[in-house]
C-alpha cells in the first residue's frame, strides 16, 4: 500500500515540475545559460513521470491477478465446503444396538444362618402335645427382593436299611410329596428382600422319639419347593435330604437325596 502511494506521489511531482518548467519557459523565455538545466529536469521530470506510471501499471496488474487468484481460491473452497455440507445431508445414521443389560435374579435358598441351615428338627416342651416337628426356613441369600414366594415343606419317617435309604424309598415318598403338593390349595405368597427369611413347621407324627431313628431302621425325610419370581421371571427350586442316624436333633447330619430333586427346575 505505501509502495503504490509513493509511486503516485512521484507521478504527480513529474507532472507538477513538467508543468512548472513550461510555465516559467513561457513566461521568461529560453535563457541560454538556463537552457541546459531546463532540458535535464524536462528529461528527469518524464523520466521519473513514466516510470512511475509504468510501475503503478504493473502493480495494478499483479494486485488484479491476485485479486483474481483469491476469488478462485475462495470459489474452490465453497464449492468443497458445498460439497461436504452435501454429503452430511444425505448421510446415512449410524444404528448402534446395544443389548439391555441382564435382567438381575434373586437367589433362594435352604438357610436361616449359614448356607445349609435351613432344616432344624425342635421339640417346644410348652406344646408337648404337638410332639417333634421340622421346621424349613427359606432364605433369600442373594441381592435382589425375590416377589410372591412360597415355601413348601413335606417331612416323613421312611424305612432305611443300616441308616440309608434305598433310592426306590427316596422315590416312593418324592411321588407322595409331589401328588399332595399338586393337591394342596397354594399357601400365601410373601416378598423376601434380601436376607430375610419365610418358615414354616411340620409335624413328624411324633411324641417321643422313635427307636428306629437311632437304630438306623427309619430316618427323617425333608422334602419342599421354593417358588418365587424376580425380574427374570417366575422359578421353582426343589430340595429333597434325610437326616442321618442316631437321632440328634441340635446337631443333625443331613444328605442329599440324590435322586435328582436338588436343583433348580426354572
Amino acid at each position: 500500500m505505501s509502495t503504490d502511494i509513493t509511486l503516485a506521489v512521484l507521478a504527480f511531482l513529474s507532472q507538477f515540475l513538467t508543468a512548472y518548467l513550461g510555465w516559467r519557459v513561457t513566461v521568461d523565455g529560453v535563457q541560454e545559460k538556463r537552457k541546459k538545466l531546463y532540458e535535464l529536469l524536462f528529461i528527469i521530470g518524464g523520466l521519473v513521470g513514466a516510470l512511475s506510471i509504468g510501475l503503478a501499471t504493473y502493480r495494478a496488474s499483479a494486485v488484479a491477478g491476485d485479486l483474481a487468484s483469491i476469488k478462485a481460491g475462495q470459489k474452490q473452497t465453497n464449492a468443497g465446503i458445498s460439497q461436504i455440507q452435501d454429503a452430511q445431508a444425505h448421510q446415512q445414521a449410524v444404528v448402534v444396538n446395544v443389548p439391555p443389560p441382564p435382567k438381575q435374579k434373586a437367589v433362594m435358598a435352604l438357610s436361616r444362618n449359614t448356607a445349609d441351615d435351613g432344616i432344624q428338627i425342635i421339640h417346644d416342651p410348652q406344646y408337648p402335645q404337638f410332639g417333634w416337628l421340622v421346621n424349613v426356613s427359606c432364605k433369600n441369600v442373594g441381592t435382589i427382593t425375590a416377589r410372591r414366594v412360597v415355601c413348601v415343606e413335606y417331612t416323613k419317617r421312611i424305612p432305611a436299611d443300616g441308616g440309608i435309604p434305598t433310592k426306590q424309598t427316596l422315590e416312593q415318598y418324592w411321588k407322595d410329596f409331589s401328588k399332595k403338593l399338586a393337591e394342596a390349595h397354594p399357601p400365601q405368597s410373601v416378598d423376601l428382600e434380601p436376607g430375610r427369611n419365610s418358615w414354616g413347621s411340620v409335624g413328624l407324627e411324633m411324641l417321643d422319639v422313635d427307636p428306629e431313628l437311632n437304630s438306623g431302621g427309619k430316618v427323617i425325610m425333608v422334602a419342599g419347593a421354593i417358588l418365587y419370581s424376580d425380574e427374570a421371571g417366575a422359578h421353582k427350586k426343589e430340595f429333597c435330604e434325610w437326616a442321618q442316624p442316631p437321632f440328634n436333633p441340635a446337631n443333625s447330619t443331613w444328605h442329599f437325596c440324590e435322586i435328582g430333586h436338588n436343583r433348580e427346575v426354572y
